[in-house]
């Protein structure tokens, strides 16, 4: 069965904060939550991670993913998720949410969320969206998520 995500305040005004700051630039941060209910199949979002604004280098990733890892046990947390805004939005996640979403999965995770903030500019000015998306092959499906849920 799907698993079922609910997103915190503060992790969407998070992600939001980073797409806004950096408009003109793709961003990507990691997702933080721990498993709710008796059957491990609902995910709480409750922080979000933001990382780069600019070309991601592997080897920063990698030091920055030890660093989350480290902050989220502290927190009794787990990286859940990726999430990303991208300057020329896609119908699908970038090749680095969906590496980070596979190696969230070879290491035992079996629903990573990727979640994709979209901008569009209106005449009273910009509106936000955030949309989420399946993990798995040609599962790729987006859902649009307009509010977070209550913390």
């Amino acid at each position: 069965a799907d698993v079922q995500y609910t997103l915190s305040h503060g992790a969407y005004h998070k992600m939001l904060l980073h797409a806004c700051k950096y408009v003109t630039e793709d961003v990507v941060g990691i997702l933080l939550g721990s498993f709710t209910g008796d059957n491990k199949k609902e995910v709480h979002l409750a922080d979000a991670i933001p990382l780069f604004h600019t070309r991601v280098m592997t080897p920063t990733f990698e030091v920055a993913l030890q660093m989350i890892q480290a902050y989220a046990k502290e927190e009794k947390l787990s990286i859940v998720g990726v999430y990303e805004s991208k300057v020329r939005p896609q119908k699908s996640y970038s090749p680095l949410a969906g590496t980070v979403a596979e190696s969230l999965k070879q290491n035992g995770f079996t629903h990573p969320c990727v979640l994709q903030v979209l901008e569009s500019n209106e005449e009273k000015g910009p509106k936000f969206a955030v949309q989420s998306f399946g993990v798995g092959g040609s599962n790729t499906v987006g859902r649009q998520m307009d509010t977070p849920s209550e913390e």
